[in-house]
């Protein structure tokens, strides 16, 4: 059996995103908002997806069958932590559509480009440094790209101005890991989509970003990021209360 270096860059970058699941978890419970519960969602969505990745990658990484169902399971949970991310733009930046519609029309897109990544032929392998070709097609690709994009950069945006505009601390220290997260998808989603293929860097490129980035999330986490105060004096941020 070989591992991968795409097995252990995800795993690397499951621990802190596992630990910040668990940090919007208490956030969710405390607020019982519709925003809190949708980035709870999102940071599960993305740990799942995370951990499916990183136990292909280290113990699956000759298995053509294996690598296959997993670029199908890691298509469909990242467009629908996209679409969860489009249900948050939507209820916080364009109240005047519904939240809901957002998220079931970025769902069934993606639904669209998990047909795409089934219907046309991919092969993927693992390379001499160790690194997977996930050997994506370029239809498949593009797809993922335009869901990717349209709901990861607004969702970043927000982000910031929350970090920059908001005097609640504990709105700074969630728009921090989540800034960090974006981030680190941005990046990563970035360099497979464009710069790998543009720039013929290869697939390790998005493995050491991946490391990089899960070691700075780490830092922050562990040095940035204070404990949840109680439940009496935890002060929520002015979300309304609504179902999900």
């Amino acid at each position: 059996m070989t591992f991968s270096l795409t097995g252990l860059s995800y795993l690397a970058a499951f621990f802190p995103l596992s630990l910040l699941t668990y940090r919007f978890f208490q956030y969710q419970v405390r607020e019982k908002t519709a925003v809190s519960k949708a980035w709870f969602y999102f940071c599960f969505i993305l740990s799942l997806f995370i951990f499916i990745t990183a136990v292909s990658g280290l113990f699956f990484s000759q298995n053509p069958f294996v690598l296959k169902l997993t670029v199908v399971i890691s298509t469909f949970l990242q467009g629908l932590a996209s679409a969860v991310l489009a249900y948050i733009i939507i209820h916080l930046r364009l109240s005047q559509f519904s939240p809901k519609a957002g998220f079931w029309l970025v769902f069934i897109l993606s639904l669209g480009t998990v047909i795409a990544t089934i219907v046309f032929p991919f092969q993927p392998f693992l390379e001499e440094d160790l690194s997977i070709n996930w050997d994506i097609s370029s239809i498949a690709g593009v797809l993922r790209a335009i869901v990717f994009f349209a709901c990861w950069l607004p969702a970043a945006v927000i982000i910031g101005e929350e970090y920059k505009f908001s005097d609640n601390r504990q709105v700074k220290d969630r728009a921090l890991g989540l800034g960090m997260v974006l981030f680190a998808g941005f990046l990563v989603g970035f360099l497979d989509f464009f710069l790998e293929r543009l720039l013929k860097l290869g697939t390790l490129s998005s493995e050491i970003s991946l490391i990089a980035t899960s070691i700075l999330l780490v830092a922050i986490l562990c040095f940035g990021q204070k404990p949840l105060p109680s439940k009496e004096a935890y002060k929520p941020p002015s979300y309304p209360k609504i179902k999900w």
